[in-house]
């Protein structure tokens, strides 16, 4: 993570906080190792899985991430991916509403909107998973 940050930090531009840059780059570098550890898993799988295997869905690979919360991160991005951000930046990097306005550049009330569709997104995903 510390390398792409090393590596972005020439397209910063000071439009927002550095903390609020940095919060991006840290979200977008975990969803890229989830997505890997995801298509590696995948090629690795087998037929049937050991009993004393911990449950997938519930065990976490990235710190504080819950793979079926990163799914429905992923179904939400493939369908609204306008969504995806103000979700991240509210619930995960926990950045007031009026920095992720700034962030994004939208009105404030455009992210508490966008933020209110994507936790929907994501509950009924996780129900239907449940």
């Amino acid at each position: 993570m510390l390398w792409q940050v090393a590596r972005g930090i020439g397209r910063f531009e000071a439009r927002s906080l550095f903390s609020t840059w940095l919060h991006v780059v840290i979200a977008n570098s975990a969803r890229q190792t989830y997505r890997a550890l995801k298509r590696r898993a995948q090629e690795q799988a087998h037929d049937v899985l050991p009993v004393d295997r911990p449950d997938p869905r519930t065990t976490s690979v990235i710190a504080g991430s819950r793979l079926d919360f990163l799914d429905a991160l992923e179904r939400l991005e493939s369908r609204r991916p306008e969504l995806v951000a103000a979700l991240v930046l509210r619930d995960v990097c926990q950045l007031d509403y009026r920095e992720i306005a700034t962030q994004l550049g939208v009105p404030e009330g455009t992210v508490k909107s966008r933020i209110h569709q994507a936790r929907a997104d994501v509950r009924d995903f996780l129900l239907q998973q449940a």
